[in-house]
């Protein structure tokens, strides 16, 4: 097509002159003489014009008309330059702009026509194959003149086609009003129809998305939900216009989450929003979004999170996969509008943010779509993207440099992205200021392809992540928009999800890493050396320096080992760093704890170095006061050492004190690094921590180390003064012991709280009860005062193999007696009940009436206010039960329920041991139970003293003779008197079972005379107890003479038998002599008269004295004698 136009005959007038001709008469002067000069010049002589025929002459007219047009272009052009304020121009390269023309496609069609059907088609339609083959075989077999005549060849056609992109380009740089960028962009602010966009510096680029809208909830799920569903926009309508949809963030959700919803959908009264814009044309109405569940995806989400896996990233999620998906709908609105207004604090983005979100910032949604952005980008293909924006100017900072000779910003918010430059320049065109970012992504700053997943995949949508720097390195004008060439940086600080959720505990991790760093350091200096040297010989059992870095890396890792969400918590996060350092600090002061020890157990450090230490089963370290540091060099041998199954370090002093009102001065950091450190022996099968006071934490610690040991019999930690949270702690290891069978934790609620005694007594009884493995479990010595406890440690007896419960000393109160008697009847193993001192009252009778409906062997309710209707019910169970065989219930007011006692220990069948002192039977309770040794065959030991007995139980005395099984009576603190004495000792003299029998301040005295006779008749008595009972020293004589003439009658029977032997026996007359033989097994014959009445010695002088009682027992001659009578 021609530069020119013919307007009129003679008028030559180029196209759009009457448009662009400016107001300026020096231009039309110079245009005038420039034509005049070319018309001579072209025309020539007068004889050189009539040499030419017609044709030549209009071709030579034409020629003249098209120079003189040039001469007036290049006039015009020379004047406006030097108008141009700040050069307009500067940027613009006529070789890149002609580049953008395509000219290159002309060049090449002329070139290749030799193997193109076509000549006049583009390069696209020659046959590719051959392409670079032709040029290669012209390089090599062709010349200049080749080149040029395939050119020629293409003659006018090639120029046609040149002119024609010449012409259309410089026809819409006109009609843009802008050849440049920089001068498009001026004419754009000068309209003033346009908004200025915001971007960020380096400070915003650096804070990252965490530090514009803060973080997330870790709890994902819940708080996407509650921030479209359940917050102050939820249900506010917004309209999207770049499809017309008009949708609420409720409605946008479950669009995506739950397409299912009853409530949303049509038919619902929530229908689907429509797509106005491309649902009123029939050509796009095919591109409205529609609503599918996640299931749809299934398989390409497994496809890209096995791309993912490739590149070391983890899998996206659900929630990404939602976050990003709800991102391609209408909610990117909202989204983009919250960073911007956060971000740029420009007026018309906080505005914006204002109306459309009403404070609610979707924190943890746009964290999630931001995660879903770093990990798709790991798999996305390199290439050159666009981005359109309509009626938006850039700021100054992309025209000028800064000091760092860089234009350009940081984007706020997400950067939607397309791979067509077309829709894109279309899109930056559509109205007012147009501009099209053209972006070549590279081997790190690549954006994530969202088409997979998206509402609209016609998009084919790149996304980047917010946060993203964008350099300008050049611009230029395509179209009537503003083309900016730009170099992207992804922002390196954005983190996925978990990696943000994850952040304290990475801070965490950091810490305990360094911490080994330093303890390695530290072991290079000399507070190591002598644990070196002990460590460093061939008898080594292992490399204790060595081991204790291998110890806190473990111990360290429990630190970081919780879950991301745990950290989250400032609590969680607090304990955790706490943890660390306790660690670090108890590892590094391994040296003084050796030192500590030596000082303490001097022979322990040795123990534990040696090479033999494997082959220690059983460690007692009991009162050694190895301190704080010592526990942690106990703690490092024991763990090295898995041979060890018994283990007993109370009263060490452990956490520093040795009472619990001391404290102040606790320290349980190394406490809890010996408890670590128990936790690697995994054998240890016996544990004993006493009288330590651990307190709550290092009790919550030692239950954590215990926790997973599966091998742990027996647990003692008697006087730990364990507080709430440690008691807490070990019901929660009691549950998880599945070996455990000895627990002891008495003088425990020393430091509590009466209010939160109701919760241990809850915890430890509910664990206990639950346990299938306990065998013993000691309570004793606590003060479960509240009624509210005491009610719930019945539930102790839930544990159907526990057979010995001890609850001495725990004040319970009558609150316990109903709970208890319930579960003891039937109880399948509980053979011993220790409830003394409980203060039971009246909740003693319903524990004595199930005494004979389960299988007690023990029973113990001593000093507990027990009446007399207790004491019969007692009886009762006694007569039937086939199991008892020991009961003490002495200091209780039973009176006259001794009478029912009686009763039922003459029909028992299993009784051995009966303990009623201080009971106040009288005469009537306490003859009753003597009476029934008339026919019990199974009694051995019966203890009676102090009941306000006197001499009217005299008759009942004698039944102490017909019993077979009693071994020991105490009778002592009754004022039985000299008249009982004969009864009395008709029964001894007739007992053939009896070995040990008391009768101090019985107030016998002369009464004593008949107990020597029965003396000498009877041949098993070893112990006689009468103290304080108003002895004279001719009774005394009378005594010592019983004994000596049992002496020689027992000889007697020795000789006869012809026994000898080798053991010793005593007779202990008084404080100051004693009498000894051989072998005469009456285990240790002890006859104490102290406080003989010297005013009775009238016939003293014929009897001998105890020097001549002495010599006279000397001379029996019972050195070799052996009398076996077990």
């Amino acid at each position: 097509m021609g530069l020119l136009r013919r307007s009129k005959p003679g008028k030559s007038v180029s196209l759009q002159e009457q448009q662009l001709k400016p107001d300026n008469p020096e231009l039309d002067d110079a245009i005038a003489k420039r034509q005049d000069d070319a018309a001579d010049a072209e025309m020539g002589s007068a004889a050189s014009k009539q040499a030419r025929g017609p044709k030549q002459l209009v071709h030579d007219v034409q020629r003249a008309e098209q120079s003189a047009d040039i001469s007036r272009i290049v006039a015009e052009a020379r004047l406006a330059a030097p108008s141009a304020q700040g050069d307009p121009s500067q940027g613009w390269q006529m070789g890149q702009w002609l580049n953008s023309l395509g000219l290159n496609d002309a060049i090449a069609a002329a070139l290749l026509s030799p193997i193109s059907a076509d000549a006049s088609l583009a390069l696209d339609s020659a046959d590719a194959s051959l392409a670079l083959p032709f040029v290669r075989a012209l390089g090599k077999l062709g010349s200049r003149e080749s080149v040029a005549a395939l050119l020629r060849q293409a003659g006018p056609h090639l120029l046609d086609r040149i002119a024609d992109a010449v012409w259309d380009g410089a026809s819409t740089l006109i009609a843009s009003g802008g050849a440049t960028g920089a001068e498009l962009h001026a004419k754009f602010v000068q309209e003033g129809e346009s908004f200025t966009m915001s971007y960020g510096g380096l400070d915003t680029f650096f804070g990252g998305l965490e530090g514009l809208i803060g973080t997330p909830n870790p709890k994902l799920r819940e708080a996407m939900k509650r921030e479209h569903c359940d917050s102050a926009d939820s249900g506010l309508p917004f309209n999207a216009g770049n499809y017309g949809t008009t949708t609420t963030a409720k409605t946008e959700y479950h669009f995506v989450v739950d397409p299912e919803h009853t409530d949303f959908g049509p038919g619902s009264k929530h229908p689907w929003p429509e797509d106005t814009k491309l649902r009123e044309r029939e050509d796009t109405r095919s591109l409205c979004r529609k609503p599918r569940p996640i299931s749809d995806f299934a398989i390409d989400l497994q496809r890209v999170n096995e791309q993912l896996a490739t590149q070391d990233c983890t899998s996206l999620c659900d929630e990404e996969f939602w976050g990003a998906r709800l991102y391609t709908g209408p909610m990117f609105i909202k989204y983009n509008a919250i960073l911007r207004g956060l971000g740029g604090k420009a007026p018309f983005f906080v505005q914006k943010l204002e109306q459309l979100c009403l404070g609610n910032n979707y924190t943890t949604t746009l964290h999630i779509i931001n995660s879903s952005c770093v990990k798709l980008s790991k798999i996305m293909t390199a290439q050159k993207v666009y981005r359109g924006v309509s009626g938006g100017v850039l700021p100054s900072e992309f025209w000028a440099k800064n000091e760092w000779n860089v234009a350009g910003g940081v984007e706020f918010a997400f950067m939607s992205t397309t791979l067509d430059k077309e829709v894109a320049l279309h899109y930056g065109g559509s109205g007012g200021a147009g501009l099209c970012f053209e972006i070549q992504m590279g081997m790190v700053d690549r954006g994530a392809s969202l088409s997979w997943l998206s509402q609209y995949p016609h998009e084919s949508e790149i996304l980047f992540a917010p946060m993203t720097g964008l350099e300008v390195l050049g611009t230029r004008v395509e179209s009537g928009v503003i083309v900016v060439e730009t170099r992207l940086s992804v922002n390196l600080t954005a983190l996925t999800i978990e990696q943000v959720v994850s952040r304290r505990r990475k801070l965490c991790m950091d810490m305990c890493e360094s911490m080994q760093l330093e303890l390695a350091h530290e072991m290079t200096q000399t507070t190591w050396s002598e644990l070196r040297e002990l460590t460093d010989g061939a008898e080594a059992a292992f490399d204790l320096p060595g081991y204790a870095k291998s110890v806190l890396r473990d111990m360290l890792a429990e630190s970081t080992s919780h879950p991301p969400e745990h950290y989250n918590n400032e609590a969680n996060m607090l304990m955790r760093m706490k943890d660390a350092v306790q660690a670090k600090n108890a590892v590094s002061d391994l040296p003084n704890g050796w030192e500590r020890v030596q000082m303490a157990a001097p022979n322990l450090p040795a123990l534990l170095s040696a090479s033999d230490l494997n082959a220690l089963h059983s460690l007692k370290a009991s009162g050694e006061e190895m301190g704080p540091e010592g526990a942690v060099y106990l703690g490092h041998g024991i763990a090295g050492a898995t041979s060890i199954t018994e283990l007993d370090v109370s009263n060490n002093k452990l956490c520093g004190i040795e009472a619990a009102d001391e404290r102040e001065a606790y320290n349980g950091t190394h406490f809890g690094t010996f408890c670590k450190l128990l936790a690697k022996n995994s054998s240890l099968t016996s544990l004993d921590v006493s009288a330590n006071y651990i307190l709550a934490d290092g009790s919550t610690a030692l239950c954590a180390a215990l926790a997973g040991n599966k091998q742990l019999k027996t647990l003692k930690l008697n006087d730990s003064a364990m507080q709430e949270a440690g008691w807490i702690a070990l019901a929660r290891m009691v549950e998880d012991a599945p070996s455990l069978v000895v627990l002891e934790a008495n003088c425990n609620l020393e430091l509590m709280r009466p209010a939160e005694i109701p919760a241990v007594a809850k915890a430890i009884a509910s664990a206990v009860g639950r346990s299938k493995s306990l065998t013993s479990v000691d309570l004793s010595s606590q003060e479960w005062k509240n009624g509210e406890a005491s009610g719930l440690l019945p539930q102790l007896l839930d544990c159907k193999s526990l057979a010995t419960l001890n609850l001495s000393c725990a004040e319970c109160g009558p609150h316990i007696g109903a709970g208890l008697a319930q579960r003891l009847k039937g109880h399948p193993a509980l053979t011993s009940l220790q409830l003394d001192s409980c203060e039971l009252g009246s909740g003693a009778l319903p524990i004595c009436a199930a005494v004979g409906d389960c299988g007690l062997t023990e029973l113990n309710l001593s000093s507990n206010e027990m009446d007399a209707a207790a004491a019969n019910a007692l009886g009762e169970a006694l007569a039937s039960s086939v199991t008892l065989k020991r009961i003490d219930i002495q200091s209780n007011l039973i009176k006259e329920g001794g009478v029912a006692l009686g009763k039922g220990l003459a029909a028992s069948t299993s009784l051995t041991e009966l303990e009623l002192s201080d009971c106040a039977l009288g005469d009537e309770g306490g003859a009753a139970v003597l009476e029934a040794l008339r026919g019990n065959t199974t009694l051995q030991v019966l203890k009676m003293s102090d009941n306000k007995l006197s001499a009217g139980v005299a008759p009942a005395l004698r039944a102490i003779g017909e019993s077979t099984s009693l071994t020991q009576l105490d009778l002592s603190e009754n004022k039985l008197g000299p008249d009982a004495c004969a009864d009395l000792a008709a029964g001894i003299a007739k007992n053939a079972s009896l070995r040990e029998l008391e009768l101090n301040y019985c107030a016998l005295g002369a009464g004593c005379a008949a107990l020597g006779d029965a003396l000498k008749s009877n041949s098993t008595l070893t112990s006689l107890q009468l103290n304080d009972n108003g002895i004279m020293k001719v009774e005394a004589a009378l005594l010592r003479d019983a004994f000596r003439r049992r002496a020689e009658r027992l000889r007697k029977e020795l000789d006869e038998r012809g026994e000898k032997g080798k053991k010793t026996w005593t007779i202990q007359v008084d404080q100051t002599h004693k009498f000894t033989g051989r072998d005469l097994d009456l285990d240790d014959l002890n006859l104490d008269l102290d406080d003989l009445d010297a005013s009775r010695a009238s016939d003293a002088s014929s009897i001998p004295d105890a020097e001549e009682g002495a010599s006279d027992l000397d001379d029996l001659g019972l050195d070799d004698l052996d009398l076996d009578r077990e």
